[in-house]
């Protein structure tokens, strides 16, 4: 994120769990940069669905054991994939 926006940061990191750090996104990284390898595009096929809409660059792969979300009320019972699966569900 933004080197500027250190209260967001805080709210990010407090709030979800997701643990940005200063950058400066002139060059390369914070919020924009993530943001467009997760802009999904529905006019374009996805990668991983043939015959479905919704193209993405940023993918979470995970064994066909984990498919479904875990059920936790915290993040802080979370490690790993699931982790990240809830923070994104959650952000």
């Amino acid at each position: 994120m933004s080197h500027e926006a250190r209260t967001q940061r805080d709210i990010y990191r407090t709030v979800y769990g997701l643990p940005f750090g200063a950058a400066n996104p002139g060059t390369e990284g914070g919020i924009d940069w993530l943001n467009h390898y997760m802009m999904v595009d529905k006019e374009r096929e996805h990668p991983f669905r043939p015959g479905q809409k919704g193209f993405s660059r940023f993918f979470l792969i995970v064994d066909d054991n984990k498919l479904e979300c875990p059920a936790a009320l915290l993040p802080d019972a979370l490690h790993g994939s699931d982790l990240a699966r809830y923070q994104f569900k959650h952000w």
